[in-house]
């Protein structure tokens, strides 16, 4: 008996948005970082 019953996946679109969101939260914390360090420095 075969069936044809797709697998149900995330859209492409899903997957854009996490990375983006995954770069963004990266950038922010990445950059924070990087300014406490100059202004500790300074």
């Amino acid at each position: 008996m075969s069936s044809n019953v797709k697998e149900k996946t995330h859209p492409k679109g899903f997957w854009l948005i996490c990375f983006t969101i995954l770069w963004e939260r990266f950038s922010y914390y990445g950059l924070t970082s990087l300014v406490i360090l100059y202004f500790t420095a300074s």
